[in-house]
């Protein structure tokens, strides 16, 4: 898969999913220090890309934590916290 910019802080997820699932299945990156990417192997979906207001400045660092859940830290000192869930990202 290419992606627009070079991905860094790549890292296996285990996406919330309604199913229960143990394997480690969605891969997670950062792209151009501004938007996460979600892509989700052995699925024809187009990846996900979360991208953050401007506001918040550039990803410091994001860690998984919980039921599939994400924080992510900004240099303006923003902390944002989403779920993987598909149906719970907003």
């Amino acid at each position: 898969m290419s992606v627009k910019s070079e991905p860094r802080m790549i890292q296996w997820v285990r996406q919330k999913t309604d199913e229960r699932e143990e394997l480690q299945r969605t891969i997670t990156a950062v792209l151009n220090q501004k938007s996460l990417l979600m892509f989700e192997l052995n699925s024809n979906k187009q990846p996900l890309e979360l991208v953050f207001e401007q506001k918040y400045g550039k990803i410091i660092d994001y860690s998984l934590f919980g039921d599939g859940y994400i924080v992510i830290g900004f240099t303006e000192g923003y902390v944002a916290h989403i779920s993987t869930h598909i149906k719970e990202l907003s």
